[in-house]
């Protein structure tokens, strides 16, 4: 994988470890921009020229994107099992007295990024993420992260689209 695809990860992964999120998926999915619109005031004035590519492409994370972080890479097995879990954890929670779940500390569960489509000068990169919480739970949203200085930051833009347990948008 190319070092500013690298980079772009690793400065995304920085700015979401407020999530504490514990695992992230070790494979990442195409980038779709169906419900970003193509005239959507978050892609004004970014030229993103032929991202055809990056719309049918998917590749394997590292494990330097996870260098000196918190969580750990987790492959196709084991996050079918990790998601199996969380089912059988938010059950036994719906039964569960409500005094103890104010307390419970929220996993937002499996973090999953898109390719990244880049514009033509590469000063702002499109990518998408989702949290999956489990068998008919995710939430994510795309975003436009924008290079300043050395990093890439999604501070300065708003997100393009958000959802929460969208069934059209489900990641393998």
């Amino acid at each position: 994988m190319a070092p500013e695809r690298v980079q772009v990860y690793r400065d995304f992964l920085s700015e979401f470890a407020g999530t504490h999120f514990s695992y992230l998926s070790d494979t990442t999915f195409a980038l779709t921009l169906s419900e970003v619109g193509p005239g959507s005031t978050c892609l004004k004035g970014i030229d993103l020229g032929d991202i055809s590519g990056t719309l049918k492409t998917v590749h394997s994370l590292t494990p330097e994107i996870a260098r000196g972080k918190t969580f750990r890479l987790v492959a196709a097995a084991e996050r079918a099992e990790i998601v199996r879990m969380k089912d059988a954890a938010s059950a036994a929670q719906r039964n569960a007295p409500k005094e103890n779940s104010a307390n419970a500390a929220v996993d937002p569960g499996i973090l999953s990024l898109s390719e990244i489509a880049f514009d033509k000068e590469h000063h702002f990169a499109v990518i998408q993420y989702v949290f999956t919480c489990g068998s008919n739970c995710n939430s994510g949203s795309t975003l436009i992260l924008e290079k300043v200085g050395s990093r890439w930051t999604a501070k300065s833009r708003r997100p393009c689209a958000a959802f929460a347990n969208d069934i059209h948008f489900r990641v393998p």
